[in-house]
């Protein structure tokens, strides 16, 4: 939504996705914090659709594009349960390789 979109809290990317899971730069949230990234490191103007790893499997949040940098901003995304969440984007083209970031979700601060 676009108010969960305007509270997001931006992360912008120092290292580059990773060409593995276990390279893959680690990007830590709250649980119910809506997260938007800023990922470096794909291919220069290539599409790639991204997808996070929930419960198991694979699951396809939607298409990103990288511009002339390599740089890319995808949806902003919310995870509500505690864990590790593994994000993939898988290039449409043959020639790139997919590339990971982890979403390390912590569970929520307790309120009184």
């Amino acid at each position: 939504s676009l108010e969960q979109a305007e509270a997001a809290t931006l992360r912008v990317m120092r290292r580059p996705v990773g060409q593995s899971l276990s390279k893959a730069p680690v990007v830590k949230s709250t649980a119910g914090q809506a997260v938007a990234l800023k990922v470096r490191g794909l291919a220069p103007n290539s599409t790639y659709t991204m997808q996070i790893k929930v419960r198991g499997s694979y699951a396809e949040v939607s298409t990103v594009t990288a511009d002339r940098d390599g740089l890319a901003t995808p949806p902003v995304v919310a995870l509500t349960r505690a864990g590790t969440y593994p994000v993939a984007f898988v290039p449409d083209g043959p020639d790139n390789g997919t590339r990971y970031v982890k979403l390390v979700v912590g569970p929520r601060a307790a309120t009184r």
